[in-house]
Order: C-alpha cells, then sequence, then structure tokens
C-alpha cells in the first residue's frame, strides 16, 4: 500500500488549503465591517403611490443597527402614502460582524445625537412643505430625543414616543440599572459615571460612561412643555427597559399643567419591542398610530 507523503508542515494539502480559506475569510468579514453605508439618509416609500404623501421622520432605538432595517421593521404594512426619512448614526456599518465601531461609540452621546436629528429634521421639513401629515416618530433611544427634536424643528403635525416616556435621565439610568445589575451596584456605577463623565473607554450596562451621563442629563418634561402639537405616547406593560412608570409619570405632568395634548397608549402583554417583530402585532400598533392621526370630523359633516 503506497501512503501519501507527509507535508512540510506536518498537515496534508486539503487542511493546508481549508486553513488557508479560513483566514481569507476572517480578512473578508473584517473588510466588510469596515464598508460605510451607501446613503447617510434611509428612505422608505410606502403605500399606495396614487395618494397624496405624508411624511415620517423616524428617530430610531440605541444601538448600531443601521435606521434603514429599524424603519422597514417599525412601518412596513402602514397604510395610506408615507414617505419614511431616518438619519443614519455615525460609524454604522451594513456589515458588523465584530460589533458596534469605535467612530459609533465616540459619537453615541445625546447631545450629539439630538443636534444631528434636530438638523436634519429642519432640512427635511423643509423640503417637504406639501406633506398634510408630518409626523415625528421616536422609538426607545429616538423616543426620549424626540420632544427635543420637535421643540428644535418646528413645523411637525404630530409626534409619537414609542417605549421612551419622560422619565428625567438619571431616574432612568438608575432604574434600568437597578433592574440589571440590583440597586446597590447601580448606585455605585452611576457614581463611576458622574466621577468620570467623559469616558468612553468605560462601560456599563453595554453602554459608554459618556453615553450613559449623556443620558443621565435628559430632562424630557421640560421639553414637551414646549409643545402644543397632539403627542402619542406607546409603551409596553412589560417594558424592562424602560419602565411604565416613565409614561406615567408624562400622564400625571400634563394633566397637572392642564396641558390636553397628550394621548397614551398602553398594551399590558408588550414588552420594548412593542409587538414589532411580530406582523400581527404589529399591524394593531400601526392602526393605532392612523386612527389617532386621523382628523376629527367637522361638526358641519352629516
Amino acid at each position: 500500500m503506497v501512503s501519501a507523503a507527509p507535508s512540510r508542515m506536518g498537515l496534508s494539502p486539503l487542511a493546508v488549503l481549508a486553513a488557508a480559506l479560513a483566514v481569507c475569510g476572517i480578512v473578508a468579514i473584517a473588510w466588510l465591517g469596515t464598508l460605510r453605508l451607501p446613503f447617510a439618509v434611509a428612505q422608505l416609500s410606502i403605500g399606495d403611490p396614487d395618494l397624496p404623501e405624508n411624511l415620517i421622520v423616524f428617530l430610531p432605538g440605541s444601538g448600531c443597527e443601521p435606521a434603514a432595517r429599524q424603519a422597514t421593521k417599525f412601518f412596513t404594512g402602514l397604510t395610506g402614502r408615507w414617505k419614511v426619512v431616518a438619519l443614519e448614526k455615525p460609524g454604522v456599518r451594513r456589515f458588523q460582524p465584530f460589533g458596534c465601531t469605535a467612530e459609533f461609540t465616540l459619537n453615541a452621546d445625546f447631545d450629539k445625537l439630538i443636534a444631528r436629528q434636530t438638523q436634519f429634521a429642519r432640512g427635511v421639513l423643509a423640503a417637504h412643505p406639501e406633506a398634510k401629515l408630518k409626523v415625528l416618530v421616536g422609538y426607545s433611544e429616538g423616543g426620549l430625543a424626540a420632544p427635543e427634536v420637535a421643540a428644535g424643528a418646528p413645523g411637525f403635525t404630530h409626534l409619537v414616543a414609542a417605549s421612551a416616556g419622560a422619565m428625567d435621565g438619571e431616574a432612568l439610568v438608575y432604574a434600568a440599572g437597578a433592574q440589571l445589575s440590583g440597586p446597590v451596584k447601580a448606585a455605585r456605577r452611576m457614581a463611576a459615571i458622574t466621577q468620570t463623565p467623559d469616558a468612553i473607554d468605560r462601560f456599563a450596562w453595554n453602554d459608554s460612561y459618556a453615553y450613559l451621563s449623556s443620558l443621565m442629563r435628559l430632562r424630557p418634561l421640560s421639553a414637551y412643555a414646549k409643545l402644543d402639537l397632539p403627542i402619542l405616547m406607546i409603551h409596553g406593560g412589560r417594558d424592562a427597559e424602560v419602565p411604565l412608570a416613565a409614561t406615567e409619570i408624562a400622564q400625571r405632568a400634563f394633566s397637572r399643567a392642564g396641558k390636553t395634548n397628550l394621548t397614551v397608549s398602553i398594551d399590558p402583554r408588550s414588552d420594548h419591542r412593542l409587538g414589532l417583530d411580530d406582523p400581527q402585532k404589529q399591524a394593531v400598533l400601526l392602526a393605532k398610530m392612523l386612527n389617532w392621526m386621523a382628523p376629527a370630523p367637522s361638526k358641519s359633516a352629516s
């Protein structure tokens, strides 16, 4: 019996080939991870093209999932005719095999986020004066930023804040931290964040100290007090990331101030995702939004 001679590396030719392909695969994945998204602005056209077009500016949730992907999940199935636009975050890539990029982490800051989104919203509103409905929709992180953006970019007809509420940032960080780590560790982490508020290389609960300190400075009720447009807050009763109390705080504050422009929709069975991963639950969510935005019939109507 004739046996094959061993290679000089001590591996068979097939093993050498497999190893080479594996190395090439790792290099290719790393290269794909550096690719920027082709457009800084995501745009979706949804619904019947024969109807007049309405406008949605979407503020996505936290993390580095592309805004285009989040908007598609959120709004697919919306009836009527809509143009949905969303501004991508700096450092977001189409392929992110090794997690969020350093550029993304450097720019993960609510002050920067609100400034960019406000400037973007002003430009979008100016470019679409013909739209009858001009709706600002913020989900999670985007919902926390939404009142500041709406206050800085007047012209929206409606505001939707989903899974966000209006709890002060410091209380929100503590509530989320206590849920994940317990109250004692949460208090210690917050003290550490306060001592080094600009650190982008130190993390708590998967976010940098710089990001969390910028969140702790948020005072959404102050921004909501400036707004007179109709506001819809949507919250899940099982939300473990932003407690339902965040929306209940808004209800009480609006009531005390005598403001009647807030509508609250609570689904006791939904979590932070609000059923967006289930087509039937998503359809219910979109129907709630559309029914709320529908103009009231005139008094002269029969």
